[in-house]
């Protein structure tokens, strides 16, 4: 499984067009995509912990894994549904989204020794890394499925799954400080 989510977050042009001449396989992608997000959200959570010097380790671990498979049900769906209803790729779709999210897993394994000595650095830096990769990723699967609506859908995506959320919380932060 390994070698896949490496073969999807290196090259992910050859990953998906070897997916094009198969059977859509859901259930691998979004496995891959709750692992990864799961494991980048703990590791969020562990430079969290780090930042503040608490010492609720396990609440703080257990809330953030049960918000981290929470959200990336609602990340994948709401971008496979995307993906389905302005690229017509029906089960494709999914498998895309959910393979787009592998990069997570590299990055937070990378900075996960960086978090112990610069916690804030390794967060951002691995915030900014997980986005820029997982859009690349995401990219590229869309050009290699729908070329020519590729654009719009990932213009829809990025507010929809990225801007949508980030703004809500902003709003919902500043109402209630």
């Amino acid at each position: 499984m390994l070698r896949l989510m490496w073969r999807a977050a290196s090259k992910p042009r050859l990953f998906f067009q070897a997916l094009d001449n198969s059977q859509p396989r859901i259930a691998p992608a979004l496995g891959v995509a709750v692992f990864s997000y799961l494991l980048a959200i703990v590791g969020l959570a562990l430079a969290f912990i780090r930042i503040s010097n608490s010492n609720a380790f396990l609440p703080i671990l257990l809330m953030s894994a049960l918000f981290a498979v929470i959200h990336i049900f609602t990340l994948w769906g709401l971008g496979g549904m995307i993906v389905q209803i302005l690229g017509q790729l029906e089960l494709r779709s999914w498998e895309l989204v959910g393979w787009a999210w592998t990069p997570l897993f590299f990055v937070t394994v990378s900075l996960l020794p960086a978090t112990i000595f610069a916690p804030m650095l390794a967060a951002v830096t691995g915030i900014i890394l997980a986005i820029i990769w997982h859009l690349v990723v995401f990219a590229t699967g869309l050009r290699v499925f729908v070329p020519k609506r590729g654009l719009r859908i990932m213009v829809v995506y990025v507010l929809l799954v990225f801007a949508a959320p980030l703004l809500f919380a902003v709003f919902i932060l500043s109402v209630f400080s």
